[in-house]
């Protein structure tokens, strides 16, 4: 009996529409193919059952595609047609030469923690998210320094003045906060990434903290507004009515990888992390 595999890409683009129709076409002799387009799939997840997915995009389709999957627990092929490709590792003519191979055994499986995100006003729950890369809480209006309150566990932590904060899974630890000075998290530790976004101080630095940790965040201050932002893709307005509770998702992120691919050869490829100096030769 065949698995179910589903095509996913923008159609909207005449090159992945065109990866879309080969690779369907390439496929159908080994698998059931459903091809859909990714941004109508939000409104069809009640009827998707597959046991994998291919995707052709870039980084923010994967997080998209991620997020949509992680509840059906559908592990996800990433294949590269966007720019960077950290999350997207294969090409598709590397995903060319494989075709024949059962991808569940070809591929290696790798389980990524992911986080949910619930936003609260007072005590009514407001709105509900999965979290692929991070959550960041920022200034919504003139760049000023944005007062975020910070509890793990209900105990109060501290204060960040700056310009706001990030709560990063480790695969979101190469995104967003890498850029704010962030430590590289290994994407299978099981561990989160609390860190301040330009701090006004010399004292808060970057804190690892246990993934079962449960993170509430609050602006402090009556006339203080922020913009909550989940994978860069998702926003919501929040005010000092609102809190933010931030926990392990109960679902993770099912990635299938080349087989041969490393977390430390992404870096260096992707990323040139450890490159060393172009010393002159004696």
């Amino acid at each position: 009996m065949k698995d179910t595999l589903l095509l996913l890409g923008d159609s909207s683009k005449p090159d992945i529409l065109t990866n879309l129709d080969k690779f369907s076409s390439l496929l159908e002799p080994y698998y059931n193919i459903h091809v859909e387009d990714i941004f109508s799939l939000p409104h069809r997840m009640d009827k998707v059952s597959a046991d994998l997915a291919i995707l052709f995009g870039g980084d923010g389709t994967t997080l998209f595609a991620g997020r949509l999957l992680c509840p059906k627990r559908i592990p996800l092929l990433g294949v590269n047609r966007g720019r960077l490709g950290f999350l997207t590792e294969i090409s598709p003519e590397e995903l060319e030469k494989t075709v024949g191979e059962d991808y569940l055994a070809y591929f290696r499986l790798s389980r990524c923690l992911t986080i949910e995100v619930v936003l609260m006003e007072e005590e009514r729950e407001v709105f509900r998210s999965p979290a692929i890369n991070d959550v960041v809480i920022s200034f919504g209006g003139i760049c000023r320094i944005i007062p975020v309150q910070c509890y793990l566990n209900e105990e109060y932590i501290t204060t960040y003045h700056g310009d706001g904060v990030i709560l990063s899974t480790p695969i979101g630890s190469t995104a967003y906060s890498l850029s704010a000075g962030g430590p590289i998290v290994v994407q299978e530790m099981d561990a989160l990434l609390l860190n301040p976004i330009c701090p006004h101080t010399l004292n808060n630095r970057p804190l690892v903290i246990p993934s079962k940790t449960q993170v509430e965040l609050r602006l402090d201050g009556r006339k203080v507004q922020g913009v909550l932002t989940i994978d860069g893709q998702i926003s919501r307005e929040v005010t000092h009515n609102h809190r933010i509770w931030i926990r392990k998702y109960r679902f993770p992120f099912l990635r299938l990888k080349p087989p041969h691919s490393t977390f430390f050869q992404i870096l260096k490829q992707k990323l040139h992390w450890a490159k060393p100096p172009d010393y002159n030769e004696d």
